[in-house]
């Protein structure tokens, strides 16, 4: 939609070109005073030479200070070195007059302001010094550490006197001064300052001379073209030199044969954009404030709207089918009565309340579902026109409802199944099977040597027999496939009578059918398989009489042959066939406690025997319940943990090497070990009973308050005791990577259970 609504304005910005494009050049009168270029560029040479002659003057003398600084400071330094080791003695032996006479030397230094020396004792007075301290400096007895301090004025060096063995026995201190340094900074910066000065100065002067010459010239004359160019009259630059101002005048040459060929190029290009707009889905319409369109510029808008006059007729009109009177047109008129009278900058929330869809041609052979969208024209702030890019969607619209229709029938379907089901599947099974069979003697029929006028009515009788008991079984896929191959074999049977021959389209065309109505049939058990509880063993079900099946296993109790087996393998229930209420009413548990769960069967096929089917489903309620209850966390709190919003629980049977093993797994927040221990000892239970074997006394319960769910403390410990009944026992495992695991599997060891057998 984005690039729809590019290409017409760009389009829209060559229809309303004005047919001449060559205007005259305006020219105003210069409002500011003549400068020569050459005197700008001069000024500008001379202002950056001083700009980079005063940064080049001042990083330079700040090395050179930098260079004069560090000298200074490595020769204080030395300085020092040499003072400390003469006065070391004096110092030692507290010989005051000896310390005066070692430090007069310094007069001899003219850097040297001061020195101070202190003893390493309890006084803060120097025990000797020289010279004047500093006036922007408060001298103490400093630390005993080897440091040097400098500042713009002066350096000071802190050293510690120390004995022949290195024992400190004091310190001194010595300011060198730093104004020789500074003054000769301040030389070398004044020289760098006009050196740069002068040669700035020499550089503009030049740079004025070759500007005139170079520049101001050809420009001048260039500019008595532009003028000649602006009176109509026609021009051409004498170009003599090959640089950029030789290139500006042969541009200008170029310019100037390029206009007289200006108005036949955007007159093609006005018609290749026109062309282009054409092309495009959408139908492209301009529509004022009164509501009249002016302008149609696409051609699958003409096509649309065929009867459109620009100018004279309204944009309801055609959205609407000619009816101002219903809502939808009430609603589009007083929409576009506050686009003309609000501003761009509210836009986006006038673009929420239009129109999205609409239906021209409602009930009509031509009937067409369009998608609007509206995009507003005008300058600065107001909107003066309006654009409308409608888009016919009216295949994907057909394409829905025929999706829709097809899942509606699907589901008709599978209701179909269920009740089906509910009154014995093998009632439909028995169909299926019935209609393999007679779609295979259909096969052989259509595969035999002859194919005559008794050929054809036998295929015709066991396709119409399918055909009505599909319909008696409302199976609405497999009536229309086997419709479709039963008119087939009207047409064949009336061109047998007639010319008494097939042509091998029409036998082709019988194959087809019976294919499809072949692939109808094992759709209709997919469907059964996918509706009933207990899955593909759904096909294998049949009807008997409790009575009768009790007998018989009575007879077959102590038997340990085949025999005995098969009694065994009858009476078993599948395992999915006690689950279907727990699939649906498991979610609404969930619910009722602000939570969100779904439930899932794995082996629903797998045979329960006849004693842990009768304690089965109240034990996997139990369980499924206190994993609502106490399992599955509220949907924030899985999201704050990085879990799906709905709980997930896994019912699960299999058949291994060990025997029957049925499982409940939960992804939940596991057994809350604390709770579980609290409650053990609030009933008397050993200390040091694991939580998963505690969980299974009478009386223990973690919940607060007693609800349809949990709170009695009676649940899992009356399943243990159903499923010990029935030979089985049950354990719980943390689940894997969270949750809670319950495993049912049979006390015995295999050995036991094939000598009970």
């Amino acid at each position: 939609m984005h690039q729809s609504r590019q290409l017409f304005f760009d389009a829209l910005s060559f229809l309303t070109m004005t047919p001449s494009l060559i205007q005259p050049l305006a020219s105003s009168p210069p409002s500011r005073r003549y400068l020569p270029i050459g005197l700008k560029l001069a000024a500008f040479v001379i202002v950056m030479f001083a700009l980079v002659g005063a940064y080049g003057a001042r990083h330079l003398s700040e090395q050179d200070r930098g260079r004069l600084y560090s000298s200074k400071g490595a020769a204080a330094e030395m300085l020092s070195e040499l003072l400390v080791a003469t006065i070391s003695p004096a110092v030692d032996f507290g010989d005051a007059e000896a310390l005066t006479s070692e430090l007069g030397h310094l007069r001899a230094n003219r850097d040297v302001l001061y020195a101070g020396v202190w003893k390493n004792d309890d006084s803060s007075a120097p025990f000797g010094e020289f010279g004047t301290r500093p006036k922007s400096v408060l001298v103490t007895k400093p630390a005993l550490l080897d440091r040097v301090t400098m500042t713009t004025e002066w350096v000071r060096v802190e050293r510690v006197v120390r004995q022949p063995n290195g024992t400190p026995i004091g310190v001194a201190a010595i300011f060198f001064s730093l104004a020789p340094e500074n003054a000769r900074y301040l030389e070398t910066r004044r020289a760098t300052l006009v050196y740069a000065a002068v040669v700035a100065t020499g550089l503009a002067a030049l740079i004025i001379l070759l500007m005139q010459s170079l520049v101001v010239g050809p420009l001048r004359r260039l500019g008595r073209a532009v003028r000649q160019l602006e009176q109509g009259d026609a021009a051409r630059v004498v170009v003599t030199s090959a640089d950029e101002v030789g290139q500006l005048g042969r541009a200008f040459n170029t310019m100037t044969a390029a206009i007289l060929d200006r108005e036949r190029r955007l007159a093609v290009a006005t018609a290749q954009r026109q062309e282009l707009l054409d092309h495009m889905r959408q139908a492209i319409l301009v529509f004022d404030s009164s509501g009249i369109v002016e302008e149609i510029a696409s051609k699958p808008a003409e096509l649309l709207f065929p009867n459109t006059k620009p100018g004279y007729t309204q944009l309801a009109e055609l959205l609407y089918d000619g009816v101002q009177e219903t809502i939808e047109a009430r609603a589009f008129a007083e929409w576009s009565e506050v686009v003309f009278e609000s501003s761009r900058e509210d836009w986006d929330a006038i673009a929420e309340l239009a129109p999205r869809t609409v239906v021209v041609g409602r009930g009509e052979a031509s009937e067409r579902h369009l998608a609007l969208d509206f995009i507003p024209i005008g300058a600065h702030d107001r909107i003066e026109r309006v654009m409308l890019l409608a888009t016919d969607e009216t295949e994907k619209v057909r394409l829905e409802r025929a999706v829709k229709q097809q899942g509606a029938a699907h589901a008709r379907q599978m209701r179909a199944m269920r009740r089906l089901l509910a009154g014995g599947g093998q009632l439909l099974v028995g169909l299926l099977d019935r209609a393999r069979e007679r779609l295979e003697v259909c096969r052989q029929i259509l595969e035999g040597p002859v194919f005559e006028r008794i050929e054809v009515e036998s295929v015709f009788q066991q396709v119409h027999t399918i055909k009505g008991e599909a319909r008696a079984f409302d199976l609405g896929d497999l009536e229309t496939e086997v419709t479709a191959f039963e008119d087939q074999l009207a047409i064949v049977r009336s061109r047998i009578a007639s010319s008494g021959g097939l042509t091998r389209d029409e036998c082709d065309k019988l194959t087809t059918h019976l294919t499809a109505s072949a692939a109808a049939v094992e759709r209709a058990a997919i469907m059964l398989v996918e509706a009933s509880p207990i899955g593909a063993a759904v096909l294998e079900q049949v009807t008997v009489r409790r009575s009768d099946l009790t007998e018989v296993l009575e007879l077959s109790t102590n038997r340990t042959d085949a025999l005995g087996e098969a009694a065994r393998r009858l009476s078993a229930r599948p395992f999915g066939e006690m689950l279907l209420y727990l699939v649906d009413t498991a979610p609404t548990w969930a619910a009722k406690l602000g939570k969100q769960a779904v439930v899932s069967v794995e082996g629903k096929e797998v045979p329960i025997p006849e004693a842990l089917a009768r304690a089965l489903p109240g034990a996997l309620t139990h369980l499924v319940r206190n994993a609502v209850a106490h399992g599955i966390e509220p949907s924030e709190e899985r999201r704050a943990k990085a879990k799906p919003p709905h709980g997930n629980i896994v019912m699960a049977a299999e058949l291994g090497p060990q025997g029957l093993t049925i499982s409940v797994s939960d992804d939940g927040q596991g057994l809350d070990q604390e709770a579980i221990g609290l409650a053990a000892r609030a009933i008397g239970l050993p200390s040091g009973i694991a939580p998963e074997e505690a969980v299974f006394s009478s009386g223990l319960t973690t919940a607060r308050d007693t609800s349809e769910l949990a709170g009695r403390g009676v649940g899992l410990a009356a399943v243990r005791e159903e499923l010990r009944a029935a030979g089985f026992g049950i354990s719980l495992q943390p689940g894997s990577p969270t949750g809670l695991r319950a495993v049912i599997c049979s006390n015995q060891s295999p050995v036991e259970r094939v000598q009970r057998r």
